[in-house]
């Protein structure tokens, strides 16, 4: 049997990286639910691993979180962010 050598990471942060509101939950799962609303979470992941840092995603656009009630960023859907992620990094 083959080993294989799997990647470890010393520590993962998960960070906010906003909220992406879509008018029709069908869009993505077709015939299910629609025109019912739905809220995803844009999650970014900062990595800790061999002596390096890794930033997996960086969510929806930090300068959202200046216009409260979001913007339509593609097909109809809405980003919103309330933490931007160089706050996150900072803290």
């Amino acid at each position: 049997m083959r080993q294989i050598n799997a990647a470890t990471i010393d520590r993962l942060y998960p960070l906010d990286g906003g909220i992406a509101m879509a008018p029709d939950k069908s869009e993505y799962s077709p015939g299910i639910g629609e025109r019912i609303p739905i809220a995803l979470c844009c999650n970014a992941y900062l990595i800790r691993r061999a002596n390096q840092w890794i930033l997996w995603d960086t969510g929806i656009e930090n300068n959202l979180f200046y216009q409260l009630e979001g913007k339509v960023v593609a097909h109809n859907i809405r980003g919103m962010v309330s933490r931007p992620i160089r706050t996150q990094l900072n803290e």
